[in-house]
């Protein structure tokens, strides 16, 4: 099974007044941003895996390639605002069991042409050109929270918290 180091960082998230801690894996290098959270078999609460973009410029696209469960991707550019969000349909199904996918070395199982890989590209979302970070999170967590896109996001990197946006509201 693959295995890679990544940096846990536990992050107390104010949404709307309320506290929420979430667990995030940083995704930094290739190897982690192309893995992502493939072949879990599940993901525990309030627990995501922030992508943090090479930021070249260009599109960058998410599939749901060898995921077990279904996700939700919010975008979020350089100023930490939340350009998008969307919901990213798991198809655990579609994979052929007499390739399993354990590594990135499997990928190769699959060439480029391949039905299986045509059919996830064809199912991927594009994330703009102005993304800096992805965050994946449990399908429907964002909405759950009350978070949506033009939602600004504070990090504090020194001490690796997320802090409440000036404008946030409580919620009536």
């Amino acid at each position: 099974m693959f295995r890679t180091i990544l940096f846990f960082l536990i992050i107390p998230l104010w949404v709307w007044g309320t506290p929420v801690s979430i667990t995030l894996e940083h995704a930094l290098t290739w190897d982690q941003r192309m893995w992502g959270l493939m072949g879990r078999p599940e993901l525990p609460p309030n627990h995501g895996m922030l992508f943090h973009l090479p930021g070249n410029g260009k599109e960058t696209n998410f599939w749901m390639f060898n995921c077990l469960f279904d996700l939700s991707v919010a975008f979020i550019d350089s100023n930490n605002i939340i350009l998008n969000i969307f919901d990213l349909k798991s198809y655990p199904n579609k994979m052929d069991p007499k390739r399993p996918v354990k590594s990135l070395k499997d990928l190769s199982l699959y060439p480029p042409n391949d039905p299986v890989v045509l059919f996830f590209r064809e199912k991927a979302v594009k994330g703009p050109y102005s993304a800096k970070y992805a965050l994946e999170m449990k399908k429907n967590w964002f909405q759950e929270h009350g978070i949506k896109p033009g939602d600004m996001l504070f990090w504090n990197k020194e001490k690796g918290t997320l802090i409440p946006s000036p404008n946030t509201k409580s919620k009536e």
